[in-house]
């Protein structure tokens, strides 16, 4: 949340996964309390046939995981963001 919040995103599309949906709404929910994102801000869940743009997130986490040749293609236009602390 503290990339919504540091670069004023006015909507996040999470990609939606059934079997933890009810915990992202839940952290969703917190999170965006905590940060008193309310007002002009939203959220929600879409499959990758909804939202094509989730699709190019598959494919550069791809990339990026396999590594070699293939991370070292995405060149400049990725910025690893650590979210595990925010």
């Amino acid at each position: 949340m503290y990339e919504a919040e540091s670069r004023r995103f006015s909507r996040i599309c999470i990609e939606q996964d059934d079997s933890v949906l009810e915990f992202d709404r839940q952290r969703m929910f917190e999170a965006t309390r905590i940060r008193k994102l309310e007002a002009g801000f939203s959220y929600g869940w879409m499959r990758p046939r909804q939202e094509p743009l989730l699709w190019a997130a598959d494919a550069i986490a791809w990339a990026w995981a396999r590594g070699g040749e293939w991370k070292a293609g995405l060149g400049e236009s990725v910025e690893f963001i650590d979210l595990t602390d925010s």
